[in-house]
């Protein structure tokens, strides 16, 4: 079987090569690529650039990929299907929808999806807004974050509280950093505000953390599950009441300390002086992550979605 995974622009929080590097593994038959048309400073690794200045005879390697695989994966932007629209007859199609693209206009992006008979998934409970989105959870090589926490931890009496936004606004940053100083007058902290750096440099940092707070709005992504991976307890938030409904039915309970603004600073001051709830929530979201984001379970999860989509697959 042959599976390609476009990315129409940057391959968003390393998702794209993230299945890719799940499906090398785990998915024995499997011949699968994964395309991006540029690199952010991220600098996430990346299989086939096709940059939009790229010459010729790279677009012409690009559509007969394309042609030959049995799954075209795409990630976010559904408008690539546009590009390739004369090859994808009778091919399997998904479309995996990561964020705020989605977000700004669903009914119109869903429509173009069913248009080209793409079955929909999501890696984020807010964007199941419609019965025939499911969730795909983002793969995570959570040995290697494992093995990079033992590596980088060095416990210390002061607590080290790490974030790590691409997006302050959509992170909550301000108040994040507001709850933290209030914080540093009271405990022995050390605060790790995480910018700006690639992925690599991002995980060494958070390996070293005590506590990871991500945001207050959506619940869970990318830096979630890698500090989840790494054991580190997490302080998040989800707002979206359909959501919380749905996490609740699929885990049961939250695998990350639940906070909104008015609880964050209680929230964390918790963690910093109860090593005990500090460990107990890291054992939690670790199980998590293997349950749910281990390059085994998504890859055993998607073959499922292909399956739905009417392809005959086997791991």
């Amino acid at each position: 079987m042959k599976l390609v995974i476009l990315n129409g622009g940057p391959d968003t929080a390393g998702v794209g090569i993230g299945l890719k590097q799940a499906f090398d593994k785990y998915a024995v038959g499997w011949e699968t690529r994964a395309i991006c048309r540029q690199v952010v400073y991220l600098d996430y690794p990346t299989d086939i650039v096709w940059p939009r200045n790229a010459p010729g005879r790279q677009k012409r390697e690009v559509i007969r990929l394309v042609k030959e695989a049995d799954v075209l994966h795409v990630m976010d932007l559904e408008g690539a299907l546009n590009w390739f629209a004369p090859w994808l007859a009778g091919k399997k199609i998904v479309v995996h929808h990561l964020g705020t693209h989605f977000r700004r206009n669903p009914e119109e992006v869903s429509a173009t999806c069913q248009r080209y008979g793409a079955t929909e998934v999501t890696d984020s409970l807010d964007l199941m807004l419609y019965p025939h989105i499911s969730f795909l959870p983002t793969p995570i090589d959570t040995e290697a974050l494992a093995a990079l926490r033992v590596e980088k931890f060095q416990p210390s009496k002061r607590v080290r509280i790490a974030h790590a936004p691409t997006h302050r606004a959509i992170k909550s940053t301000e108040h994040i950093i507001r709850a933290v100083h209030r914080l540093a007058r009271k405990h022995s902290i050390d605060w790790d505000l995480i910018e700006g750096v690639s992925n690599r440099e991002c995980l060494e940092r958070k390996a070293r953390a005590d506590i990871f707070v991500d945001q207050l709005l959506l619940g869970f992504g990318v830096n979630n599950i890698e500090a989840w991976s790494m054991g580190i307890p997490v302080v998040s938030g989800l707002v979206d009441p359909e959501a919380r409904r749905k996490a609740t039915e699929m885990w049961g309970q939250y695998p990350w300390a639940d906070a909104n603004e008015d609880s964050l600073k209680a929230k964390i001051e918790r963690l910093i002086i109860d090593p005990d709830w500090r460990a107990e929530l890291g054992e939690r979201g670790r199980a998590h992550a293997e349950r749910w984001h281990s390059q085994r379970a998504v890859v055993e999860q998607t073959l499922a979605v292909y399956e739905r989509a009417g392809l005959r697959v086997a791991a």
